[in-house]
């Protein structure tokens, strides 16, 4: 830290605790036998209050690309959603909280992880068809990602 040896997780957290807000740090961080170095500028610690507020913000919109919280259902067919966001595009398809997604294009999902590798080769503004089992009917919609 600034050009001095740190010993160990404790002697760095009394050196940084003990500079100031505003201040500008250097670390030296080895990682993967490569040395980097970081600056950073310290700013104040959050009390709890606004701690808890960024969190629960951060967990309001963290909703996947196509507007949808989801997991593996229960019998590893498909994912079930657990929320969705009502601005979405899904959302305006009548795809809604319990209903189970068990494709996406044309892979077959089973669990939350083929979920979200799938989804990763979409990009906002695409067309994407999905097929859902809505009450125990199966459909297919398709729509455009927002």
């Amino acid at each position: 830290m600034n050009s001095i040896n740190v010993s160990d997780v404790n002697e760095l957290r009394n050196k940084v605790s003990n500079a100031k807000p505003g201040e500008i740090i250097i670390f030296n961080i080895v990682r993967n036998k490569t040395q980097k170095n970081i600056m950073v500028t310290l700013g104040l610690r959050p009390n709890q209050e606004n701690v808890d507020k960024l969190f629960s913000e951060a967990n309001k919109s963290s909703y996947d690309l196509l507007g949808l919280k989801v997991e593996t259902n229960d019998d590893d067919n498909g994912v079930i959603i657990i929320d969705i966001d009502p601005k979405s595009n899904a959302y305006a398809k009548n795809i809604r909280k319990g209903d189970i997604i068990t494709e996406v294009g044309n892979e077959t999902i089973n669990t939350y992880d083929e979920y979200t590798l799938t989804l990763e080769k979409y990009n906002s503004g695409d067309a994407i068809m999905i097929r859902i089992i809505s009450n125990g009917d199966a459909r297919y919609d398709a729509f455009e990602i927002n």
